[in-house]
């Protein structure tokens, strides 16, 4: 063996571990800022957990409620049967309290005239069209996006682990949600006295 093997062969063998180190140097500002969202990890993309996306859509539908100035409602019944449903099984709590958001989300904008058609809607379309109507803001469009994305982590991950309070949280914010549409679509509609 020559030298210029000997050296190719050095530098072949510490090429990736020396990049995998530049690249954690590179990033260690960034790195910190990553800690909180380790608790859950997947390869390939970062997978923040639902507790702590959860956490942000609050503070993101506190500020679109103020902004509407949405009417308290007394939906304590719903929210009963939601907390009893998530003691047994928190997904379920989850799919019930998505499933009454749908329904009320088409229910209120078919006031409007949209969504009538044969054919079936994906809720995406009807938040879409409801947000290029005036109807929703494009933040509340986007914490619906973000709901429906939990939503579907909770339906579909496998390992998917929630605890009955988050659950609660979400129904509770699907309801805040769906308050939200169902105010906008009626005032849009002329209200009572149309």
């Amino acid at each position: 063996m020559d030298w210029m093997t000997f050296i190719t062969k050095i530098i072949d063998s510490v090429a990736w571990p020396l990049a995998i180190v530049l690249v954690i140097w590179w990033l260690k500002s960034h790195i910190g800022q990553l800690i909180p969202f380790t608790k859950k990890f997947k390869y390939g993309e970062l997978e923040i957990e639902f507790d702590q996306q959860l956490k942000e859509l609050k503070k993101e539908a506190k500020a679109s409620k103020l902004e509407h100035a949405t009417p308290e409602r007394d939906s304590s019944e719903m929210l009963k049967y939601l907390s009893e449903t998530a003691e047994v099984s928190p997904r379920a709590a989850i799919v019930d309290a998505w499933v009454g958001l749908e329904l009320t989300a088409f229910s209120s904008a078919s006031l409007l005239g949209i969504g009538n058609d044969k054919r079936p809607m994906p809720f995406s379309r009807l938040i879409q069209i409801l947000e290029s109507e005036g109807i929703i803001k494009a933040n509340d469009a986007l914490i619906l996006s973000k709901l429906q994305r939990l939503r579907n982590e909770a339906l579909h991950s496998p390992d998917f682990q929630i605890t009955k309070n988050e659950a609660q949280e979400f129904a509770e914010l699907a309801r805040d949600m769906a308050d939200l549409i169902a105010g906008e679509c009626f005032q849009k509609s002329g209200g009572c006295g149309h």
